[in-house]
């Protein structure tokens, strides 16, 4: 099985995000990044979304969950969590420092892009291969744009 998402650090003591009701149909797995989206429920990252936090179980919306059941599914805050993912092509030591966007935002096996910019992305790139298996596969991330945070638009 390939490598998924894992949180660097057991993510227990960071505390649960303020309940917000999980958009409808969606499945949510442990360590997913999440955002708030457009109509105001939370669901999975997308490649271009920011980042508010990472869920911190696996668990499914039902096709009616903003109306009826309402469910809010549980997650933390990115601002304190490193994140461990797997990534379309190897990590080098000079890409650390740099950013990276999710080549693939899927549920329960989200990718981070070997593409890195000096300037924007989702993420900043702080280490690769965190379990010293030799695995320049593995990438070590912060949020870089999340969503808690305010951006200029100029």
């Amino acid at each position: 099985m390939a490598q998924q998402q894992v949180f660097l650090h057991d993510p227990a003591g960071y505390g649960d995000g303020y309940p917000i009701i999980g958009a409808n149909s969606i499945v949510f797995y442990n360590a997913d990044a999440v955002y708030i989206n457009t109509s105001g429920f939370l669901d999975i990252a997308t490649t271009t979304s920011k980042i508010l936090g990472y869920a911190v179980e696996n668990i499914t919306m039902a096709a009616t969950n903003q109306t009826v059941a309402k469910v809010c599914p549980k997650y933390v805050y990115a601002d304190v969590v490193e994140m461990v993912y797997p990534t379309s092509g190897a990590i080098t030591q000079t890409m650390v420092g740099e950013y990276a966007v999710f080549s693939s935002a899927t549920a329960g096996s989200q990718t981070i892009s070997n593409t890195t910019s000096a300037t924007v992305g989702q993420f900043l790139v702080i280490g690769f291969d965190p379990f010293a298996s030799s695995d320049t596969s593995a990438v070590v991330v912060k949020a870089a744009y999340r969503q808690d945070d305010c951006y200029s638009a100029t």
